[in-house]
C-alpha cells in the first residue's frame, strides 16, 4: 500500500518539480503540508532531507523547488550484487521492473517500513550481467559503483574553493560592478534588478545554527550572512576583516560548514553502528548527502545526542537534534570530512 512518500513521488514524477513553500496555494505540496506537517515544520524538512539523501529528489532552498531525480539502479556498499531503485517512480514503472525481474530470474522485493516519511524500498539482487541486462531492458541507468565512491572525485576541497571563487564587495553601501550583478542574476535565474537591503541582513550563529540579527562591527573571523534580494535570500562570507566576499556559485549549505569548521565544530561518527551524525539544522550539501544516504539506502535516523557528546563536538552543552546517515564506512566519512574541511569525532 503506497504511503505518503510514495504518493508524493508518484505526483512529482509526473510534474517534475514542485514548490516546497507551504504558503503557495496553487502548489500540490500545500495539500501534503496541511495534512501531515502543519503542526511540525521541522518534520517536513527532515522528510525532504531524507528524500534527497536517498536519491529521489534534489532540493534548492534558494529557489524553493524540489525536483525529481532520474530513475536509477543504485549499488549499495554492503553488497555489490544488490541495487536499489531510486529517483522518479510511478506504479507502472515499478510494475515493469518487477515483471522484467521475474522474466530474468532476478530476486525482487519491496520493503515497507510502515513509515510515511520513507518511500517503499525496491531492491533487486543478481549477478552483474543480469543487473546490466535489467538496466538495458527497462532503460533505467545503473551505477558502476556506489555513489559514495564519487566523493573521491568531488573537488576542490571546500576550503580551497574559498580561496579561488569569491567576488569582493568593498562595503555595505556600494553596489557591485555590472559584471558581478550579471553573474549574480544568472546564478539566481532571476530578472529582477539588483538591490541589497543591509537592514535585513542576518548572521548565521554557529551555536544555535540559525540566522539572527547580530552586530557586524569588528568582524575578524569568517561569517555567513543572509541578505534579502527582493524575494530571494542570498549569502555572504566574511573572509577578511572589512571585506565582504560573495560566492555566486556556492549554495548556502556549503557556507554553513565553512563556519562550523572555522569555529572548531565536529561531526560525530559511531564506528560500531557505522552511522555519521550531522546537525539537523545544518543539512549537508546535496552531493554529500546523497553520497552518504545512498551508501546503504537505509532511512536516516532522527536523533538527539546527549549533552556530554554535544559538548565534545564543540557546541554548547545541551541536548541537540542530529540526523544520522546509516551504513557509512569510516573511509567514506574521512573523505567527506576532508572535502568539507571539517573534523569528526568517533567512538
Amino acid at each position: 500500500m503506497p504511503n505518503l512518500s510514495d504518493n508524493f513521488l508518484y505526483i512529482l514524477s509526473s510534474i517534475k518539480n514542485i514548490k516546497i513553500s507551504p504558503n503557495v496555494e496553487e502548489s500540490a505540496f500545500n495539500q501534503f503540508y496541511i495534512r501531515y506537517f502543519s503542526s511540525n515544520e521541522n518534520e517536513y524538512r527532515f522528510w525532504l532531507t531524507q528524500l534527497e539523501a536517498l536519491g529521489f529528489v534534489s532540493i534548492s532552498y534558494e529557489t524553493g523547488l524540489v525536483s525529481i531525480d532520474t530513475p536509477l539502479f543504485c549499488h549499495i556498499v554492503s553488497n555489490k550484487n544488490t541495487v536499489v531503485l531510486t529517483g522518479a517512480r510511478t506504479p507502472s514503472l515499478i510494475d515493469i521492473v518487477r515483471q522484467v525481474c521475474e522474466k530474468q530470474k532476478l530476486q525482487y522485493r519491496q520493503e515497507n517500513l510502515n513509515d510515511d516519511l520513507c518511500p517503499t524500498k525496491v531492491l533487486i539482487q543478481g549477478d552483474e550481467e543480469s543487473l546490466n541486462s535489467l538496466s538495458e531492458e527497462t532503460h533505467i541507468p545503473i551505477t558502476k559503483n556506489p555513489p559514495s565512491f564519487n566523493l573521491i572525485s568531488i573537488k576542490p576541497v571546500i576550503t580551497d574553493f574559498v580561496k579561488i571563487s569569491p567576488v569582493e564587495v568593498d562595503s555595505y553601501n556600494c553596489e557591485p560592478s555590472e559584471s558581478i550583478k550579471k553573474c549574480i542574476m544568472n546564478n539566481l535565474n532571476c530578472a529582477h534588478s539588483w538591490s541589497l537591503y543591509p537592514e535585513t541582513a542576518t548572521v548565521f550563529n554557529s551555536e544555535t545554527l540559525q540566522y539572527s540579527v547580530e552586530s557586524r562591527s569588528n568582524i575578524t573571523r569568517p561569517t555567513l550572512e543572509k541578505y534579502r534580494m527582493y524575494y530571494t535570500s542570498y549569502n555572504y562570507v566574511f573572509v577578511n576583516e572589512g571585506k565582504k566576499m560573495f560566492f555566486p556559485s556556492i549554495e548556502k549549505r556549503y557556507g554553513k560548514y565553512l563556519i562550523l569548521a572555522d569555529r572548531g565544530k565536529k561531526l560525530y561518527y559511531d564506528t560500531i553502528a557505522q552511522t555519521l551524525y550531522v546537525p539537523k539544522y545544518c543539512p549537508l550539501p546535496s552531493r554529500y548527502s546523497k553520497a552518504l544516504g545512498m551508501c546503504s539506502c537505509l532511512p536516516l535516523s532522527n536523533s538527539k545526542l546527549d549533552k556530554r557528546t554535544v559538548k565534545g563536538l564543540g557546541f554548547v552543552e545541551c541536548e541537540m537534534p542530529f540526523i544520522g546517515y546509516q551504513g557509512v564506512p569510516e573511509v567514506i566519512v574521512k573523505i567527506l570530512c576532508k572535502s568539507l574541511g571539517i573534523e569528526y569525532k568517533s567512538i
